[in-house]
């Protein structure tokens, strides 16, 4: 069992993978980057959610079927894609030892 030090440094190492820090651009830029960050701690929630009290997930593939269903990739292949990637960045943190 993660302790919570533990999964808000999970959290942050996603969010600083998936998400680096952007400190220029336009005003469209900054709120895109913005909404990707929103789309990103959401994932991340609905994952630690899972792994620390639901019955955690039992495989990478698992977690992705359930937190980026193919239903997303009709909303776009890209957020379906992205979904993926913070979702096997969250699973390789949350099982580094």
């Amino acid at each position: 069992m993660k302790t919570e030090s533990q999964i808000n440094r999970i959290i942050s190492d996603v969010m600083s993978a998936a998400c680096p820090a952007v400190r220029f651009g336009s005003e469209a830029t900054l709120l895109e980057h913005d909404r990707k960050r929103e789309r990103a701690m959401r994932y991340c929630e609905r994952f630690t959610r899972k792994m620390k009290f639901g019955v955690p997930y039992q495989s990478e593939s698992e977690a992705i079927t359930a937190l980026a269903p193919v239903a997303i990739w009709f909303l776009g292949w890209a957020a379906r894609q992205f979904a993926i990637y913070v979702i096997r960045l969250l699973w390789a943190r949350w099982h580094a030892k």
